[in-house]
C-alpha cells in the first residue's frame, strides 16, 4: 500500500499511535523522575569495584581518609600570637559543627602541623624507643648490602663497623649534623636522623602563618559531602574574619578539587552536547533545500534521546555523567536515519523511500545495536549503560523513521538536498582510487603501529582545575605533607603489631626495599640479620671502637653506646616491639595517622617502593596498592581489555549478520569498511593526543557501528553516488569534531577517533559508490 492510498485519517492515526508509544510513554516516565538524583556525578560511580580482599579494600579507604577527607587551612594575622589564632580556629570549628544540620557533622578534629609541642612529644617517644623500633630494620638493610659483597658471614661485624663509621663521617659533613652533636655518641647508627628524614617534615609556612589540618566527617569525593564541607569551612572562615578583618586566609582540599572538577565536567558535557546539536542543525540547514525536511530530522532525534534516557533510568536507576557524554552518539545516528530516508524520496513519497532503504537501514541499525550491546559486558558501569542506552535510542529513531515520518511528511517533487550532493565523481579510475586509498591506509597503519601506546590514567577523565590544585599542593608542601609523604604506594596488614613487623621482613626477603617510615621497621626474632649479628655483638663493639679511634673520633665518648649492646636483646623482644609500636601509633595525629594504623581487626602500615618494582604475588593476600590513583589506573587498563574482548565478540556477531543479509562478498565489504576507517581514526588520535585511553577504544567501537551504515548503503546502492552518506558524514564528523576540543582528554580522544573514522568511512563509501558511467545518478 503506497502513501497516496492511505486516507488522511489512517495516516493521522498511525502517526498519533507511534508518537504516543515513542514519545508519550518515555516522556511520561521521565517526568516522574527526580532529575536531581537521576544523574550520578560521582566519578567513582563510573568505575568498577576492585576485586580484592574486602579487608584490604576497607584498610585502603581508612588509610587514605586522613589525606582525602581533610581541609588545609592557612591563617595569617600580623602581630597576633599563634596560640591565640589556634584557639580561635578551634572555636570556629566547634561553632561550625554546632550549627550544622542534624546528622551532618562537618569536622572530626583539628591538628596543627606547626605546633612544636606535639612534634616534641612524638620525637621524645621515638628517641626513647629508637632501638626497639628501628634497629631490626637497620640491621636488615645493612645485612642485605653485606650479602652483595660475597664475604663470609663471620666477617659481618667488621664490615658493619666500617660501614657505621663511613655513614657517620658522611653525616657529619652535612649542615644539619650540628643539631645532633650531643646525640651522636648515643646514636652512632643515626637511627633518629633516619627517622626524621623518613617521617613527614615539619611545617614550613614561616612568618606569622598558622597552619591547620581539619579532619572532616564527610566524604570529600561525593557531591553531598563536598557541599557540607564547603558550607562548614565558610562558617569557619567567617568567624576568623569577624575576629580579624585583616586576616589572610587560604584553604584547600580534595573536596574542592573534586567539586570544581565535577561542576565543570557537568557544564562541559552540557555545552558540548549543545554545540554538537548546533553543528548538526547548521549543516542540515546548509545541505537541505526545505525547512520541512529539516524539521523532520528533529522527530527521530527527540525520540532517540527520550528512549535512551528512559531505558537508562528504568534499568539502572541512575545515569552516569560519562555515559551521557558517550551516548550523545545517538544524536548523529538519529539524524542520519532521517537523512537516509529523505535523500531517497521518490516523487515526494517517504513511504516508498522507506521501502527503498529498508534493507541497508535495518541491517546497519541492527548490526550497530548488536555491536554496542556487547559493551554491557564491560566492567565499567558507565560503559555498560552505553551498551543499552545507545541501542535503545537507535531503535527508537528507527521506529520513528518507519512509523512517524512517512505519515506526516508532505509530498514534494523537488530534490530534498542541495544539487552538488548528487554529483558523481568523474575521471578517476576505480583501480587508481582503490590503490591510493590502500596506500594511505597502510601509511596510517604504520603510524599507528609506531606511535601506539595506551594512556590508562584516571587524570585523563578529570577536567583540570589548575588554580585549586596548585593552591592545595602549596599548602601540602607548607604543612610538610607532600603527596608522596601522605600516602605511599603500598600497605601491608597483620593481626598483631609483631605480625606487621614480620610482614615487613617478608617484604624485604622478597626482594622489595621499602621506602619511607616502614623502611625503618622490622622484626628481630627470626630474621637472618639478627641471627648473624646477635653472637657478634661483642666483636662488633670492639671493631667499632677501633674504627672510631682510627678515624680520629673520641672513641671513649661512644663507650656508653657499645655497652648498651649487651642489653639489646631485651630491647628487641616481641613484647617490647608490640608496646613500642602501639605507643607510636597512638601518638600519630592528623595526616601522619595514615603511616601506621591500628583498628579493631588488626594493624596496617604503609611503605613505598621503587616505581619499577612490584610486590610479589605471594604477598598479595596481605599487601595492596594504597594510592587510589594507581588502583584506578589499573582498573582502567583492565576495563580497556574487557571492552576490547567484548568488541571482538560483537564484531564477529556483526560479521555473521551482515554475511547473512548481503552474502559473503558484500557482507565482508560492509564489515571491513568501518574496520578500515577505525584504523585511520585511531592513527589520527595518536597524532592529536598521544596515548589512547579507554574512551579511544570505546570511540573506535562507536565509529565502527557508524561506519556499518555507510558500508551497508554503499553496497546496497553500488555504483551510485552515496548522497545520504555524504550528508551523514558531514554532520556526524562535524559534531564529534567538537568533542576533540574538550578539556577532558578522554572525551577529546573519543571525539577525534569518531570524527576521523567517520571521514575515512565516507571515503571508503565513495570508492564503493564510484559510478560505472559518467552521468549523474541519484542515490536510489
Amino acid at each position: 500500500m503506497s502513501g497516496e492510498r492511505l486516507s488522511p485519517a489512517r495516516r493521522l492515526l498511525t502517526a498519533a499511535l507511534a508518537l504516543a508509544v515513542l514519545v508519550g510513554l518515555p516522556l511520561a516516565f521521565l517526568l516522574t523522575r527526580d532529575w536531581h538524583d537521576a544523574v550520578n556525578e560521582d566519578i567513582r560511580g563510573s568505575l568498577p569495584t576492585l576485586a580484592e580482599n574486602p579487608r584490604l579494600h576497607a584498610v585502603r579507604e581508612e588509610l587514605q581518609a586522613p589525606a582525602i577527607n581533610s581541609v588545609l587551612l592557612k591563617v595569617i594575622v600580623s602581630g597576633t600570637d599563634a596560640k591565640d589564632i589556634r584557639a580561635v580556629i578551634r572555636e570556629a570549628v566547634a561553632q561550625a559543627d554546632s550549627q550544622a544540620d542534624a546528622g551532618q557533622a562537618v569536622f572530626g578534629g583539628v591538628f596543627f602541623p606547626g605546633d612544636t609541642d606535639g612534634m616534641k612529644n612524638l620525637g621524645r617517644f621515638i628517641y626513647e624507643n629508637r632501638l626497639t623500633l628501628f634497629v631490626p630494620g637497620w640491621l636488615q638493610t645493612h645485612w642485605a648490602d653485606f650479602q652483595k659483597t660475597g664475604q663470609p658471614a663471620d666477617t659481618f661485624s667488621d664490615w658493619l663497623a666500617k660501614r657505621t663509621v663511613d655513614e657517620l663521617e658522611a653525616f657529619l659533613e652535612r649542615s644539619e649534623a650540628m643539631a645532633y652533636a650531643e646525640l651522636l655518641p648515643k646514636d652512632p647508627w643515626l637511627l633518629i636522623p633516619r627517622a626524621q628524614s623518613a617521617l613527614p617534615q615539619p611545617a614550613s609556612a614561616g612568618g606569622d602563618a598558622v597552619l591547620a589540618w581539619l579532619a572532616t566527617e564527610q566524604d570529600a569525593l561525593s557531591p553531598a559531602g563536598q557541599e557540607v564541607i564547603a558550607t562548614g569551612l565558610a562558617k569557619v572562615e567567617s568567624v576568623l574574619r569577624n575576629r580579624w578583618p585583616q586576616a589572610k586566609i587560604e584553604s584547600g582540599g580534595v573536596y574542592e578539587i573534586a567539586r570544581q572538577s565535577e561542576a565543570r565536567t557537568r557544564q562541559e558535557v552540557s555545552v558540548l552536547n549543545i554545540a554538537m546539536l548546533a553543528v548538526i542543525v547548521l549543516l542540515l540547514v546548509a545541505l537541505m533545500r526545505r525547512v520541512a525536511d529539516l524539521l523532520l530530522a528533529l522527530i527521530p532525534l527527540g525520540v532517540s534521546v527520550l528512549c535512551a534516557a528512559a531505558v537508562g533510568l528504568l534499568v539502572f536507576g541512575k545515569i552516569q555523567v560519562l555515559a551521557l557524554g558517550i551516548s550523545s552518539v545517538v544524536l548523529g545516528l538519529a539524524v542520519d536515519y532521517t537523512v537516509h530516508l529523505v535523500a531517497n524520496r521518490r516523487e515526494g513519497n517517504l513511504l516508498e523511500a522507506w521501502r527503498c532503504i529498508r534493507k541497508p537501514l535495518l541491517a546497519g541499525c541492527f548490526s550497530s545495536c548488536l555491536g554496542l550491546f556487547f559493551l554491557l559486558l564491560a566492567p565499567l558501569p558507565a560503559v555498560s549503560q552505553v551498551g543499552l542506552m545507545v541501542p535503545a535510542g537507535l531503535l527508537g529513531a528507527l521506529a520513528a523513521v518507519r512509523w512517524i515520518l512517512p505519515y506526516i511528511a508532505p509530498a514534494c517533487a523537488k530534490p530534498p538536498l542541495r544539487a552538488f550532493l548528487y554529483r558523481s565523481w568523474r575521471g578517476a579510475p576505480r583501480r587508481g582510487w582503490l590503490t591510493g586509498l590502500l596506500v594511505a591506509w597502510l601509511v596510517l597503519l604504520s603510524m599507528l603501529a609506531v606511535n601506539l601506546r595506551f594512556d590508562d590514567k584516571i587524570v585523563s577523565y578529570q577536567i583540570p582545575v589548575g588554580e585549586a590544585m596548585e593552591r592545595y599542593q602549596t599548602l601540602l608542601d607548607e604543612t610538610g605533607q607532600s603527596d608522596a609523604q601522605i600516602r605511599s604506594r603500598w600497605f601491608t596488614v597483620a593481626s598483631t603489631p609483631v605480625g606487621l613487623l614480620q610482614q615487613l621482613n617478608d617484604i624485604r626477603a622478597a626482594g622489595v626495599d621499602p621506602v619511607g617510615p616502614a623502611a625503618l621497621l622490622g622484626r628481630a626474632k627470626g630474621s637472618e640479620a639478627w641471627t648473624v649479628f646477635a653472637p657478634q655483638r661483642e666483636a662488633y663493639a670492639e671493631a667499632l671502637f677501633k674504627e672510631l679511634d682510627a678515624r680520629g673520633f673520641d672513641a671513649d665518648a661512644f663507650e656508653g653506646f657499645t655497652d648498651s649492646l649487651d642489653d639489646l636483646p631485651d630491647e628487641l623482644t616481641d613484647t617490647a616491639a608490640a608496646e613500642a609500636l602501639s605507643g607510636l601509633s597512638g601518638r600519630l595525629e592528623g595526616p601522619m595517622r595514615g603511616l601506621l594504623m591500628q583498628d579493631a581487626d588488626g594493624w596496617a602500615g604503609t611503605f613505598g617502593v621503587a616505581e619499577e618494582i612490584e610486590v610479589p604475588a605471594s604477598l598479595k593476600s596481605t599487601t595492596a596498592v594504597l594510592d587510589e590513583r594507581a588502583v584506578l589506573n589499573r582498573v582502567l587498563a583492565s576495563a580497556r581489555h574487557a571492552v576490547l574482548r567484548g568488541a571482538l565478540w560483537g564484531f564477529l556477531a556483526v560479521g555473521v549478520v551482515l554475511v547473512w543479509v548481503f552474502g559473503w562478498r558484500n557482507g565482508l565489504q560492509v564489515a571491513l569498511l568501518p574496520a578500515f576507517a577505525v584504523v585511520g581514526g585511531l592513527a589520527c588520535a595518536t597524532i592529536w593526543g598521544g596515548g589512547l585511553s579507554l574512551l579511544s577504544v570505546i570511540g573506535a567501537v562507536l565509529a565502527y557501528c557508524l561506519g556499518l551504515d555507510y558500508g551497508a548503503f554503499a553496497v546496497h546502492f553500488r555504483g551510485h553516488a552515496p548522497v545520504s552518506v555524504r550528508v551523514s558524514a558531514l554532520t556526524t564528523a562535524g559534531a564529534f569534531a567538537v568533542l576533540g576540543f574538550s578539556e577532558i582528554k578522554a572525551v577529546s580522544d573519543l571525539g577525534v577517533v569518531v570524527a576521523a573514522s567517520v571521514l575515512f568511512a565516507w571515503l571508503g563509501a565513495e570508492c564503493l559508490g564510484l559510478p560505472r558511467r559518467a552521468d549523474r545518478v541519484q542515490d536510489h
